[in-house]
């Protein structure tokens, strides 16, 4: 557990210094600046958009912080997921005794590459709601694993 955490930990700190120099400091044009006029209340929209993600944005200032804020979360997310589904599926056979050590190698294999992956570091740098939707879900399945 105490070397999932450290692993949890450093890819935390390598996706946010990634998320975190290439984070726009400007309003992205398109949705993501609708999304930062309306949080802000520069916008007379009708309803507002996104309303749980905007709770978070709120207390983030409305701005870019929740992008990256989610791309680091997502990454952590997507190696707690993918170790615990390997150790899952390895604890059933009688020989493996490295669980742990296939389900950290996977987990960290497939959170570099969804680290690096193009789409999300496009929305962990810019304002974009679907990788909070994306980290949402997969909270989601994480408790529900425990379940």
């Amino acid at each position: 557990m105490k070397k999932n955490l450290l692993v949890v930990l450093s890819l935390g700190a390598v996706s946010s210094l990634l998320y975190g120099v290439s984070m726009a400091d400007y309003a992205f044009p398109g949705l993501s600046a609708h999304l930062i006029a309306s949080w802000r209340g520069l916008d007379a929209a009708t309803h507002v958009q996104y309303p749980l993600m905007a709770i978070f944005a709120k207390a983030l200032g409305a701005g870019n912080l929740i992008a990256p804020v989610c791309g680091v979360l997502a990454v952590a997310m997507v190696f707690v997921l993918v170790s615990s589904f390997v150790v899952a599926v390895a604890d059933g056979e009688a020989q493996r005794t490295d669980t742990g050590f296939l389900g950290r190698m996977a987990g960290v294999v497939a959170a570099v590459v969804f680290m690096f992956t193009p789409a999300v570091h496009e929305s962990a740098s810019h304002l974009d709601p679907h990788l909070f939707d994306a980290l949402w879900m997969m909270a989601m399945m994480a408790v529900l694993l425990y379940y």
